[in-house]
């Protein structure tokens, strides 16, 4: 990635205790709401809006700095920008 190119990420804590990150700007589908994820445990996917906000609750530093660091790393190397909650999306 360039140097100066940020991601947005909003990092959530699923029922079952797993951390996934979710990137509210990289849509997996134009006409359903589905967005690209990740989580140390299947690594990349989708996720939908029912699930994000049904079904997790965000979560704190401190459960999701493992992950957080996992994506900035190579081969990844995101510059991530944490967003507590999106307005005016799913996400609210």
């Amino acid at each position: 990635m360039a140097d100066s190119e940020t991601t947005r990420v909003l990092f959530r804590k699923s029922r079952d205790g797993q951390i996934t990150a979710v990137f509210p700007d990289v849509r997996e589908s134009p006409r359903a709401q589905l967005f690209a994820c990740y989580a140390h445990v299947g690594q990349h996917g989708t996720c939908d809006e029912a699930w994000v906000r049904e079904d997790t609750r965000p979560a704190k530093p401190a459960e999701y700095d493992n992950l957080k660091r996992e994506l900035e790393r190579e081969p990844y190397g995101y510059e991530l920008v944490v967003m507590a909650r999106i307005d005016g999306s799913c996400f609210e």
